[in-house]
């Protein structure tokens, strides 16, 4: 009777070879799956962190190139295209008052009238498209934005009312347009930002 008993027991300690191959491969699986999921919110709060940096970048340049024209004086434009050579040893050149059409570069006086200020965009040596300012004090270039921003052809800056009196008294306003692609970890995204800035300085002479 003994014997009876203790084999009845036996049949129900323990887990099959079959029920324990199962429970590993769940195991495995979910683990798996869940560490997959852990890479790619990591992958993704990467990519967001790089294009919160790269835009907090575009807002401040575009915040200093709005404090610096709205502070400035005798607004030009250009209509052409102009390279970092060209803006690097001389004044812009094909300067219009207003471009109402807009152009790739504004020129203005700085407003201690120490120099003129130059924001216009150009091919960097990657092949981007980028954003630099230079002036007739300091010469070089520099370039404002980082090497994933690509701007596109729609980029630019229009000014309306910068010609002189008698033929125009509406106040100098320049509209900035900084349209492109930021290219990150193999992820191209587009962007689009424009303000219109209006010229401190009473213009009417």
């Amino acid at each position: 009777m003994f014997k009876k008993y203790s084999q009845k027991i036996n049949k129900h300690n323990g887990f099959t070879i079959i029920e324990t191959l199962i429970s590993v491969a769940l195991f495995i699986i979910i683990v798996v799956a869940g560490t997959g999921a852990l890479m790619n919110v990591s992958l993704i709060h990467k990519k967001s962190q790089d294009m919160r940096s790269i835009m907090d970048s575009l807002n401040y340049s575009l915040d200093d190139m709005s404090r610096n024209i709205r502070t400035g004086s005798n607004l030009n434009c250009t209509i052409v295209p102009i390279s970092v050579t060209i803006i690097s040893n001389t004044t812009p050149p094909f300067l219009t008052n207003s471009c109402p059409s807009g152009g790739p570069a504004v020129s203005f006086i700085s407003s201690d009238g120490s120099s003129r200020l130059n924001y216009y965009f150009s091919q960097n040596p990657g092949g981007n498209y980028s954003l630099y300012t230079a002036s007739s004090v300091a010469q070089f270039p520099v370039q404002l934005s980082s090497n994933e921003v690509n701007f596109s052809s729609a980029s630019g800056f229009t000014v309306i009312g910068a010609n002189p009196p008698p033929t125009d008294y509406q106040q100098p306003l320049v509209i900035i347009r900084l349209v492109g692609t930021i290219t990150t970890n193999g992820s191209v995204t587009p962007f689009s930002i424009q303000t219109s800035v209006s010229q401190r300085a009473a213009d009417i002479i």
